[in-house]
């Protein structure tokens, strides 16, 4: 599946709009919910050191109404050198990286980008889970800054 719309293409009010600061490492996120012809649009820049070396993150990740990933875009930019991954998730569950399928991924219903704590609002809207309640779930993590990812 392709998703062709994007909130660039065709702008569309914001639903929620955020910026946070990470503690651990000096980084500073910014994080924006747009709404749009039946699909969420998840979009966030993140600025990071970390030992000095300049981090630029950005990310798109678009899923059904359903809290459900459908495909999702992930720029790194680690001291001038830029890296890209392309995840799509089918409506049958199978995943592709890079246009390269992933049958290790399948069963993964939701999408984790390591460096942001955005991604865990898709199972928690999914699941519909109240403050205090838990569930385990299986994700496909993208490992930030390499771009790798794993169940």
């Amino acid at each position: 599946m392709t998703i062709r719309t994007h909130p660039r293409e065709h702008p569309v009010p914001v639903i929620l709009s955020r910026a946070w600061q990470r503690r651990d490492i000096t980084a500073l996120e910014n994080f924006s919910l747009q709404s749009a012809h039946g699909l969420l649009f998840l979009t966030g820049q993140i600025t990071a050191a970390v030992a000095s070396v300049p981090y630029f993150v950005n990310y798109s990740v678009v899923c059904g109404e359903d809290w459900i990933t459908r495909e999702a875009h992930v720029h790194v930019t680690r001291g001038g050198v830029p890296a890209f991954i392309r995840l799509v998730r089918s409506d049958a569950g199978l995943w592709e990286i890079d246009g390269v399928g992933r049958p290790d991924l399948e069963g993964a219903t939701d999408l984790d980008i390591e460096w942001t704590p955005a991604t865990n609002a898709l199972p928690v809207n999914r699941l519909r889970l109240a403050v205090g309640d838990s569930r385990n779930v299986d994700a496909a993590w993208v490992r930030v800054p390499d771009l790798t990812v794993e169940l």
